[in-house]
């Protein structure tokens, strides 16, 4: 073990409020215990952000997300089938898993598996079970049945805050890495009161994010193609179900399997374009919080620039088109769910199905959150924004 005595080291303690409840607050007692055993074995605090409606949470996150920063800031999640299923607790894993990734930091995403959920692997096509798997994740859903005070529930706890301590030590001695996609465009920055070198860096950021549009947009059409197919598919079986829904199971056997026979394919074309959706959006993360950073340091007059406009539009409509189209993937799911109840065949398209709407969920997070920042630059309310990130 290493002591790192650098700046403070912080932490997000991610987790879902219902599995606190029902483990009688034993989740953030963990976080008190870990927190506790970092200062006995170090003498320096750790800081943890457990409230996501708590201002200091909301400040750190925009920091953390939107600079590449110089400080050491884990992302720990309480891993449950709960967890897995929040729309919140996924975006955020993505995103810190993004940014971590692209500072080559990705050990900074440590997750604790405190119930058995299934598919934890890195070849797992749900993009957020994968970078959990990959971050070797601790195993606690055994040791959540031990007192408290026992010395296996103790051992546990200083394991947790060894490996924090080790991590913290070894990101502090590396240099830090700016994301490429801000490289282009720093020296730019690096003169504020020459309008020629940073006028055409924001415009040349914004052209080469657009260049990436046209590639989401086919995406978007294909799912809207595939969804159409499943849809046409479902409707032309729908009366067959429901005539042998009156007569014995064997004829209701023979509809489910013809049914399914037929829906796979489509399915696992649904799957791997919902895994490119969520894929591209990730990819194009980077660029876009570049570019909407930039314009958020601007002058509100400087905001109003045509290109400026233009692309914050843009914007808004990327996440508006993908919403619509999200909608009707949730309603087919809806739809079918009696379905599935009628056989292990059906089962298996509508679950690869399931998957992709997950992905496409997952990917339209990136997005709301890009409308997000949209929203602040628009309202002008980003000159307060700023001022919490450079505090």
């Amino acid at each position: 073990m290493t002591s790192a005595n650098t700046e403070q080291p912080s932490g997000f303690w991610s987790y879902v409020h219902d599995d606190n409840d029902g483990e009688g607050g034993r989740i953030l007692r963990l976080c008190d215990l870990l927190q506790k055993e970092f200062a006995s074995l170090t003498a320096r605090s750790i800081e943890m952000f457990v409230d996501r409606k708590d201002i200091a949470w909301g400040a750190k996150w925009k920091v953390t997300i939107d600079d590449a920063l110089t400080e050491t800031t884990f992302f720990i999640a309480i891993v449950t089938p709960r967890y897995l299923q929040s729309e919140q607790c996924r975006r955020e894993i993505l995103l810190f898993t993004k940014n971590a990734q692209e500072r080559e930091v990705p050990e900074l995403l440590l997750p604790i598996l405190y119930f058995p959920v299934d598919d934890l692997v890195e070849e797992s096509t749900d993009k957020v079970r994968s970078a959990i798997a990959a971050a070797h994740y601790e195993r606690f859903d055994q040791l959540r049945l031990e007192d408290e005070d026992s010395k296996l529930y103790r051992t546990a706890v200083n394991k947790l805050a060894l490996r924090l301590i080790d991590i913290a030590s070894e990101v502090a001695n590396r240099p830090e890495i700016i994301p490429s996609a801000t490289t282009e465009t720093a020296s730019s920055d690096d003169s504020p009161d020459d309008e020629y070198d940073d006028s055409p860096g924001l415009i040349d950021a914004i052209f080469s994010v657009e260049e990436l549009f046209p590639e989401w947009q086919n995406t978007l059409e294909e799912y809207s193609t595939i969804m159409n197919n499943i849809t046409e598919v479902t409707q032309r079986y729908a009366p067959q179900m429901n005539k042998a829904s009156n007569k014995s199971a064997a004829a209701k056997l023979y509809v489910a399997k013809s049914y399914a026979k037929e829906l796979m394919p489509i399915a696992e074309e649904f799957r791997d374009n919902g895994l490119k959706y969520l894929d591209q959006a990730m990819s194009m993360n980077e660029n876009i919080v570049t570019v909407l950073t930039q314009v958020a340091s601007r002058s509100p007059e400087d905001r109003q620039e045509e290109s400026v406009v233009d692309f914050t539009n843009e914007v808004r409509e990327l996440a508006e088109a993908g919403r619509s189209s999200i909608e009707s993937v949730e309603d087919f799911q809806d739809s079918v769910r009696e379905v599935a109840k009628l056989s292990r065949d059906v089962r298996r398209p509508l679950s690869l199905i399931s998957k992709g709407a997950q992905s496409y969920i997952d990917g339209q997070q990136f997005f709301n959150e890009w409308e997000r920042k949209v929203d602040e630059i628009q309202n002008h309310k980003v000159d307060e924004t700023l001022k919490e990130l450079n505090e």
